[in-house]
């Protein structure tokens, strides 16, 4: 980057202009860096694998079918936060209103975050969507999330046929559901839909039961007998759900037959794996504090793909799950270190050796570390 120094100790934020740092501004951005390690779970939390329980849809204050027209950016106070905080702004036109204030043909405005930890939902403008959306934060605009019900209108023909039927207090299956993908498990990027997944309900006794998602991901049980049921998803290699990945099989108890209302989601993710150690110049394991994450060969050190990351654990062993297939590079920050240091080379200074090849459903093993 022409006309700018970056100070090697400090990759991801100490990028300053002919020359370096003062003390003084290198001592916010360490501050910095401190509090993006100590808020990084919370940023976490705002993560959605997935939906599974019974009872019918809880209608929240406004839910409506629309068009996003445009996008502004605005500045918003919200509750126990001193300072205001940028989010955005979509005008939406509505197609089909199904509760709260809007009618057919409104043009009503949703707010949001800017997208990653703060739950923000990322609208393509000009696509429509089933927004979910709520009254939030101090001037009590109508919000919404990435946690919400609100997805493309291509992904809701199942959550639309039970909000509508219960509106018109209609019959409910007893169970009924959405697979869909998603390339990495933080991003705010609308999820697509899977067609043609088998899905299986296996009871601890009696006989198992299966469905099948159509075009728009949705499956269907309308009788189901009570009983707790394991659900299991047929996915192509290369995906997984969040569930299996962690070792947490999918429950579902179904309380009574008829008009249940049950629910079991899935969110299917890339299946390839990355796993090794930290070590130190002897190979021996390394106990430290720090993130393992990655990073596109040729991206900026700010950029990593994904701001999951891992923490090592006290033996250094690592893994980092749900990688899409691809090259990387796999960094370690150490945050032991002060200032910060990152172990891996430079974009620039990258060679073939330093950059692993992920392929589809791939589970990289064997990676080792230098902790400098």
């Amino acid at each position: 980057m022409p006309g700018y120094a970056v100070d090697r100790d400090f990759p991801m934020l100490s990028l300053s202009r002919h020359g370096n740092l003062s003390s003084m501004k290198r001592r916010y951005l360490w501050l910095f860096v401190i509090a993006t390690v100590l808020l990084a779970p919370l940023a976490r939390a705002c993560s959605c694998v997935s939906r599974a329980g019974c009872g019918s849809f809880q209608i929240r204050d406004t839910l409506f079918v629309g068009k996003a027209l445009s996008v502004r950016i605005v500045e918003s106070k919200i509750t126990g936060i001193s300072f205001p905080v940028r989010r955005r702004v979509y005008r939406f036109e509505v197609s089909e209103a199904l509760t709260g204030a809007p009618h057919t043909s409104d043009v009503i405005e949703i707010e949001t975050g800017m997208g990653g930890g703060d739950c923000g939902y990322s609208f393509e403008i000009g696509q429509s969507y089933l927004v979910d959306a709520g009254h939030y934060g101090e001037n009590e605009r109508l919000s919404t999330g990435i946690c919400s019900a609100t997805q493309p209108q291509g992904m809701a023909d199942g959550l639309l046929r039970e909000i509508r039927a219960i509106l018109a207090h209609q019959r409910l299956p007893d169970l009924s559901g959405v697979v869909s993908r998603r390339d990495s498990l933080y991003s705010s990027t609308p999820p697509r839909p899977l067609a043609g997944v088998t899905v299986h309900l296996i009871p601890a006794n009696g006989n198992a039961y299966t469905a099948v998602t159509d075009a728009e991901g949705v499956y269907t049980v309308l009788d189901l007998p009570a009983a707790e049921y394991h659900v299991n998803y047929d996915l192509p290699p290369d995906l997984v759900t969040y569930e299996d990945a962690m070792g947490h099989p999918q429950m579902i108890k179904i309380p009574r037959s008829g008009s249940a209302g049950c629910h079991a989601d899935a969110t299917a993710l890339p299946s390839g794996t990355i796993s090794g150690q930290i070590v130190d110049a002897t190979g021996k394991p390394v106990s430290t504090s720090g993130i393992v994450s990655l990073r596109r060969p040729g991206e900026p050190h700010d950029e990593p793909v994904d701001p999951s990351g891992q923490f090592p654990d006290a033996s250094g062993q690592f893994t980092l799950h749900f990688v899409k297939a691809g090259e990387y590079q796999v960094i370690f920050r150490d945050f032991g270190r002060v200032p910060v240091r990152e172990t891996g080379l430079a974009p620039s200074d990258a060679s073939p050796q330093d950059i692993v090849v992920v392929k589809d459903g791939e589970h990289l093993t064997g990676i080792h570390i230098v902790a400098k």
